[in-house]
């Protein structure tokens, strides 16, 4: 007999765009993820939880001889 595993969803889709300038030594990267429902085993008040969307952006610049950078994700704050 098959059935759903708790914390697994049928369906998530990511999407990961990057641009960068070779003169300047910038790059820029978005990602996007989306996840579907999922089934929730120990939870009274719901049996699948809704589905949603996180979204992360990196930004890094070489100065010198260095690679500094800065990275911040989750940004659509789904916990």
């Amino acid at each position: 007999m098959r059935r759903d595993v708790p914390l697994a969803p049928q369906h998530s889709a990511g999407l990961d765009v990057a641009w960068e300038v070779d003169e300047s030594g910038t790059r820029v990267g978005v990602e996007i993820f989306c996840t579907g429902r999922q089934l929730i085993e120990q939870d009274p008040y719901r049996t699948t939880s809704a589905q949603y969307t996180t979204l992360g952006v990196l930004v890094s610049q070489q100065v010198g001889r260095a690679l500094a950078y800065m990275n911040a994700d989750n940004l659509t704050d789904v916990r």
